[in-house]
């Protein structure tokens, strides 16, 4: 399961190597891709989040584990990823097929299995000075346990999609929590649930510029 994410212009795909695409503006094509550092780890099913001019990979499985690690790459002025360190900051668990976000400089795990169990564990650490984190905490967890959903955020809010619950089944629920300060609200079901069952998809928000009361939130694939 490949990994994309955009920031400030620049399209990153991750798959154990990394390849970086600039956009001039709003309406370019890609103009071509650029193979970046390496990952420390060639990693299936880890998740990234951008903060503050850095990117992360949150957990993975290696070709025979799953990884508590988080690795961390400065976004440099071009868009290049000029290297990759594994930081000290590592998850309680170990957790692939998971999903992570960030509301403003805290980063969210949530759900996912470890080869032996799945979660609905959501761990939350706070990016410091140098891209650093703080240890991981756990926040309240979701009401099931998920493998293969989606995420996203809109305002403060996180907005989890889909999946597949401890008994194999493919989910159409969406859940909703607001962050608060270190901590999360409780998750709620919204009562507006997918036309379908759906995982492995992507969820993305948008939010109007001109109106942060309104925004999109999208699912795809």
């Amino acid at each position: 399961m490949l990994q994309t994410i955009f920031v400030s212009g620049v399209l990153f795909l991750l798959l154990g190597t990394v390849s970086s695409s600039s956009f001039a503006d709003e309406m370019s094509v890609i103009p071509g891709w650029t193979l970046t550092a390496p990952l420390p780890n060639a990693l299936a099913d880890a998740q990234t989040v951008a903060v503050s001019g850095t990117l992360y990979a949150v957990g993975g499985k290696t070709a025979t584990t799953s990884i508590n690690q988080v690795a961390a790459a400065t976004i440099a002025n071009d868009g290049s990823l000029p290297i990759w360190q594994t930081i000290t900051s590592s998850l309680p668990i170990s957790p692939y097929l998971h999903s992570v976000v960030a509301v403003e400089n805290r980063i969210f795990s949530i759900g996912g299995y470890d080869d032996k169990q799945r979660f609905s564990t959501v761990y939350s650490a706070t990016v410091q000075d140098g891209g650093l984190l703080s240890s991981w905490t756990a926040v309240n967890d979701l009401p099931l346990k998920l493998v293969l959903h989606s995420a996203a955020t809109l305002h403060l809010c996180i907005f989890v999609v889909g999946g597949v619950s401890e008994n194999n089944a493919p989910l159409k629920t969406v859940f909703h929590t607001n962050v608060d300060g270190d901590t999360l609200s409780y998750w709620a079901q919204d009562p507006q649930e997918l036309p379908e069952a759906r995982f492995r998809a992507t969820a993305s928000a948008y939010e109007y510029k001109t109106d942060t009361s309104l925004g999109f939130l999208y699912l795809v694939g």
